[in-house]
């Protein structure tokens, strides 16, 4: 008796069915999709259809998101060229497939986010066409690489202060007296340049590490110069870590209370974040 209603549904079922049956599992991927995917009609490149992974990315947004003509895509999903410059409405690979009928690939987006973060995203578009081979819409899919953009950035940060150090180092070991004293003035404005910074030294531990000896200053004009030595007992927590061979980044708004002294000593001196790290 199965047997004979198996036969039966399969006799049953239309030749629409299995093609609906894919439809359905075809809208499901998409809506499930870890990338973010948009859809827009031709031809005015009105956004009709979202998915939970794009709007994810995209944040809570104030602005409308779907139902929105060409013109209004960068500003309202906020898209700007890697650059940092706005992305120009038919530029957009969604536009550009849409508009012209290419196959636009790999194309590196920023979507910035309502509270300001950046999040980079890797798009590629395609058009939708009729039987007949006209263009009927587009699609978008993107993919989220802001952690990869920023292991790239932190990398040539470190290569370039790697590189940065090294020419400093064959510099000076060239150098008589005089002229190493102008290089490493030079050295330590370059090393602020490098990290954004108003003030930068070098210091030496002294035998009974009691303290450290100011060495060399650089500092940007109106600030306040350091003192030529600074007690152990004054900065404990930051010695502690710099005794043991640990690099010490602090700012002022993640100071808690076991850092209070180190909290005393940068309001004192104007100080709103600091860098230790031990040669």
């Amino acid at each position: 008796m199965g047997e004979k209603e198996d036969r039966g549904d399969s006799a049953a079922m239309s030749p629409a069915q299995p093609f609906g049956l894919a439809i359905a599992n075809l809208v499901s991927g998409i809506e499930n999709s870890a990338s973010g995917i948009l859809i827009a009609d031709a031809p005015d490149g009105r956004i009709r259809f979202v998915n939970e992974a794009a709007l994810a990315i995209r944040g809570p947004a104030t602005t409308k998101l779907t139902n929105i003509p060409i013109e209004q895509h960068p500003s309202n999903w906020q898209c700007f060229r890697p650059d940092g410059t706005p992305f120009p409405a038919e530029e957009l690979p969604l536009s550009r497939a849409l508009l012209t009928g290419e196959i636009i690939g790999d194309t590196e987006v920023i979507i910035r986010r309502e509270d300001g973060e950046d999040r980079w995203v890797l798009a590629n578009a395609a058009p939708i066409r009729d039987l007949e081979g006209a263009v009927t819409g587009a699609i978008v899919v993107f993919t989220d690489i802001t952690e990869r953009k920023l292991a790239e950035k932190d990398l040539a940060h470190k290569l370039s202060f790697h590189s940065l150090l090294t020419g400093i180092s064959e510099s000076l070991l060239a150098a008589d007296e005089t002229a190493a004293q102008a290089m490493i003035e030079a050295a330590l404005e370059r090393l602020a340049a490098h990290f954004k910074a108003d003030e930068i030294s070098f210091w030496w531990i002294d035998e009974v590490r009691r303290g450290v000896h100011k060495g060399w200053e650089w500092r940007a004009p109106g600030v306040m110069p350091q003192p030529e030595y600074v007690a152990a007992d004054a900065l404990p927590r930051l010695f502690e870590n710099l005794f043991a061979g640990e690099v010490s980044a602090i700012s002022d708004f993640e100071l808690s209370e076991e850092y209070a002294k180190e909290r005393a000593y940068a309001e004192k001196h104007g100080t709103t974040a600091h860098l230790s790290v031990p040669i």
